[in-house]
């Protein structure tokens, strides 16, 4: 019998784990030209949750992504007279999304998980247009100073840790950043989230994330700091599909029409918060459109959301305190009631032990009394018989006797 070695068996485990995790199901969709045709078709949608874009809130899909798609559904029925079924697929993982919309030969397969638009992307799939700026921010670590210069900071780089999320436009412009320092170390995390929370929680640590992503997390109180230096911006966030999909038509149609363009502000407000989407438009936006202030208001809304943190974390320390002493003076107050209850059941206790002392000892006097009673009868009775009788038994003994 073959025996196998444990770490063939580890590596076939990780060979199939890898191969569940970087699969997505197979979806059957319909061409556009099909659709129009047959007046229905269906279509479907691989995602990744990630707040805001999409992601799951108490157990349904939401998002500024999902809600932005399902709105493209009404939009064929009242422009194209045609009826189409969306169906959304969870590809459980951000890399394997990519990959399988490159791949597929499916026509009416689209995706949506933050794409950035790029060149070298467009070599592999399609894009519809963007519908939301795109700017990554540089975040550190509180215990790093904010550097004014890109100079100070890259020349510090090979003393600090890069984190980041894999097969993303933030791992390239890491890449970028290792291309000046060589030796600078860069770990992968699982998203944008768990990037900002390993960064926060060391010191010296590094790594590039969304703003939109970043002002939810600091809002949520993650303690990491924005450098205003090496900030990117691309052409914009968009849903990718097929290479070969036949759909430009209604999907340039619908991304570019004012109705659109209506929802998605109002997407990005409802899911960012009305005052702070506004800011990160403003900031993300390409330099001609951007105003001079922007950067300002953006610090500024910063700061607000720090010391509201703080103002919140001392109201909450306050309220922990509040309740630390109501419950202290609780228990004062139970332990008090507890003794004086204990005091007068004990005493009652030490009561009733005497009072049946007492009894005992009164039955036991009475007892006494009782034969001494008995006792007083018997020479009472003897003191009363006849003389005679006594005076003739004694003689009769007495003759007896003689």
């Amino acid at each position: 019998m073959i025996k196998t070695k444990p770490y063939y068996l580890l590596m076939i485990c990780c060979f199939f784990l890898f191969a569940a995790t970087a699969q997505v199901p197979a979806v059957s969709t319909d061409s556009w030209e099909t659709t129009k045709k047959n007046k229905q078709g269906k279509i479907a949608v691989l995602w990744y949750a990630i707040e805001p874009f999409i992601y799951f809130n108490d157990g349904k899909i939401t998002g500024i992504e999902y809600e932005l798609m399902e709105g493209f559904i009404p939009f064929l029925k009242k422009n194209y007279g045609v009826d189409v079924s969306l169906q959304w697929v969870d590809a459980k993982a951000f890399e394997p999304i990519y990959p399988a919309v490159k791949e597929s030969k499916e026509k009416g397969l689209f995706a949506m998980s933050y794409y950035s638009v790029t060149e070298e992307r467009k070599q592999d799939v399609k894009f519809a247009p963007p519908y939301m700026p795109d700017l990554n921010i540089l975040v550190t670590s509180n215990n790093l100073p904010v550097y004014d210069t890109e100079e100070a900071f890259t020349g510090n780089m090979k003393k600090y840790s890069g984190y980041t999320m894999a097969h993303t436009t933030m791992e390239e412009d890491m890449m970028k950043l290792k291309q000046i320092t060589p030796s600078l170390q860069i770990s992968n995390r699982l998203d944008d989230y768990e990037v900002l929370n390993q960064i926060a929680s060391v010191n010296n640590a590094f790594g590039y994330v969304p703003l939109s992503i970043y002002v939810l997390a600091l809002q949520r109180g993650t303690k990491v700091k924005r450098q205003k230096i090496l900030a990117t911006r691309r052409p914009g966030l968009a849903a990718i599909y097929t290479k070969n999909s036949d759909w430009d038509e209604p999907v340039n149609a619908f991304f570019n029409s004012d109705d659109c363009k209506k929802l998605t502000e109002h997407l990005i407000r409802k899911h960012l918060g009305a005052e702070v989407a506004d800011i990160i438009l403003e900031v993300s936006g390409p330099d001609s459109s951007r105003k001079p202030t922007a950067d300002i208001e953006l610090l500024t809304k910063e700061r607000e959301i720090v010391t509201k943190r703080l103002i919140d974390t001392a109201l909450q320390y306050q309220r922990s305190q509040t309740i630390r002493n109501i419950t202290i003076v609780a228990v004062i107050i139970f332990i008090t009631i507890s003794v004086v209850l204990y005091s007068m059941f004990a005493g009652k206790r030490k009561l009733a032990n005497l009072l049946a002392q007492r009894n005992k000892e009164v039955t036991q006097q009475k007892q006494e009394i009782e034969k001494i009673n008995r006792q007083l009868q018997q020479k009472l009775a003897i003191s009363q018989l006849n003389p005679h009788l006594i005076f003739n038994s004694l003689t009769a003994i007495q003759h007896f006797v003689m």
